[in-house]
């Protein structure tokens, strides 16, 4: 990792914009049929995974969505596995990139959002789930990224971190060019010109 120092966004981003009800468990396994993803099935529904469509369908009522690290997170790693990219560690810069390509996708479609990457979100985040993330720092003590301390297969990232999204999100995120440009964001920031693999 870089000796630069990146630090956490002191604030949330907030845009003010609209989005489409979203719909959930029929329409989800559809899209990632279409995109030849596979749906880990289970009898059981994840509580988190619940808890998060309900308040992604009290927020779309509200014309908003709302992301926080663990979406961007989890969904970064999805897309990186999707091209081949099985790196475990992720700086805030590249998280930074992939926020920014988001955006700019839901601004195409006049989706309005609100991103919650505050320093108390990202660190209850890694506290939560320091059997799966742990924190990167670099020698002088400075948070630099996320390290991915399992090896998860692409479904886990699937069922964890997109049954709750709205479809019009999900689409985004799933699609091709949303994918490249996550690559080429990872390898513009490594300095390699690595093979993109679809």
């Amino acid at each position: 990792m870089s000796n630069k120092r990146f630090e956490l966004p002191n604030q949330s981003r907030i845009k003010n914009v609209s989005i489409s009800k979203p719909t959930y468990t029929e329409d989800y396994k559809q899209i990632v049929k279409e995109t030849d993803g596979r749906i880990q099935e289970s009898k059981h529904k994840d509580a988190i995974v619940l808890h998060k469509a309900k308040s992604f369908k009290a927020l779309s009522n509200n014309n908003s969505v709302r992301l926080y690290i663990e979406d961007l997170v989890g969904n970064l790693y999805y897309s990186l596995k999707k091209r081949n990219i099985n790196d475990t560690q992720i700086s805030y810069t590249l998280i930074n990139s992939y926020e920014q390509i988001l955006a700019e996708e839901l601004n195409k479609l006049n989706i309005k959002y609100y991103f919650d990457l505050s320093r108390d979100k990202t660190n209850d985040f890694l506290y939560y789930n320091n059997d799966l993330y742990k924190d990167i720092k670099d020698e002088r003590g400075f948070s630099v990224g996320i390290e991915l301390i399992k090896d998860l297969p692409l479904e886990y990232f699937i069922y964890n971190y997109q049954g709750y999204l709205p479809l019009d999100l999900l689409r985004i995120i799933i699609d091709d060019n949303t994918l490249d440009r996550v690559a080429s964001a990872y390898n513009e920031e490594r300095g390699t010109e690595k093979r993109i693999i679809k």
